[in-house]
């Protein structure tokens, strides 16, 4: 009864047609967050052990593996819970695409818009790393970025060549491009184009 399947992150999933999700991987499900999860359409990669969850209502859930995030909530609060953008529920999207802290929403209306977590108005984020021991570094992107997936700063709308990008049916986010498909048939792509 699978419908769709995605790599993302540590983990694989498989969509099934009654919304539920099945997945393995590397991420331990300590909270039991998979079982949580229904009515989802599709689900993608927030950054380290976080993910975002689309859900059939056009609702989006953000939730993380590690717990991390929800040190300042109460104890009733879920590991699964919706995004919000500025304190609104992120509501009309109908895909997900993402290669980090800041994911792409694709909304019902055909635009796309880029969520991010640098506070409007101060200094731009800059990652820190620190080293924890021979093996492994921690890296915190600076901003917001503790809150993500569950809270973001902004939704900016996607500009290209100046305008905003409109009439998007599906986007992917790449390492360091991103792609979107327009209603006639035209990919459009933007971002660091390395390789041309």
């Amino acid at each position: 009864n699978v419908v769709s399947i995605a790599i993302e992150g540590n983990s694989c999933w498989a969509i099934k047609r009654d919304g539920s999700v099945a997945r393995w991987g590397d991420d331990p499900d300590d909270a039991n967050i998979v079982a949580s999860l229904s009515d989802i359409t599709a689900i993608t990669w927030a950054d380290y052990r976080s993910y975002l969850a689309l859900r059939n209502d056009g609702t989006v859930l953000g939730f993380r593996f590690d717990g991390y995030g929800l040190t300042n909530v109460s104890a009733s609060e879920s590991a699964v819970r919706p995004v919000r953008v500025r304190g609104q529920v992120l509501s009309n999207v109908v895909a997900l695409a993402s290669r980090g802290y800041d994911p792409l929403v694709l909304k019902d209306d055909g635009k796309a818009f880029r969520l991010g977590y640098q506070t409007p108005g101060a200094p731009p984020a800059e990652p820190i790393v620190t080293k924890i021991d021979e093996q492994t570094l921690g890296i915190d992107m600076g901003g917001e970025s503790w809150r993500t997936p569950y809270d973001y700063t902004s939704a900016d709308p996607v500009m290209v060549g100046g305008q905003i990008l409109s009439n998007v049916t599906a986007i992917a986010d790449g390492g360091g491009h991103a792609l979107a498909l327009k209603r006639d048939g035209i990919v459009v792509a933007w971002g660091t184009n390395y390789y041309g």
